[in-house]
């Protein structure tokens, strides 16, 4: 099997990794996919996301290794071939590609436990 990697438009932004200690639930109990997380904001090294009414304080650490983000693409390709009578018959095969969406550096470390905003 064939696999082909292509680079993408996006490889020249820059992508971070976001690493958080604990796990992160919606209130009615579904998924959290699509929901909005929270507000990201970036002084330097260090950076500050406020989730609903948590203030969490995390720093940019740098990567020992690179990662890839890869975006997979499973099509069907036709192939044409020539029988001895000259007939052309499709067969179709599944191919898979992969396009380099960004490389992720740098990730940002959220260690520390969760401070509360209070509202007066």
């Amino acid at each position: 099997m064939r696999v082909f990697v292509t680079v993408g438009d996006g490889v020249e932004k820059e992508w971070v990794l976001v690493e958080m200690q604990g796990a992160v639930e919606a209130r009615a109990g579904g998924s959290v996919k699509g929901l909005p997380f929270g507000e990201l904001e970036m002084k330097g090294k260090t950076a500050h996301l406020v989730v609903g009414q948590h203030l969490l304080t995390g720093k940019v650490v740098a990567l020992q290794k690179p990662f890839i983000v890869m975006h997979k693409c499973v099509g069907e390709q036709k192939q044409a071939l020539l029988s001895q009578t000259e007939e052309q018959s499709a067969s179709t095969t599944t191919q898979t590609k992969y396009t380099v969406c960004g490389i992720i550096h740098k990730k940002i470390l959220f260690s520390q436990r969760p401070k509360p905003i209070v509202n007066m």
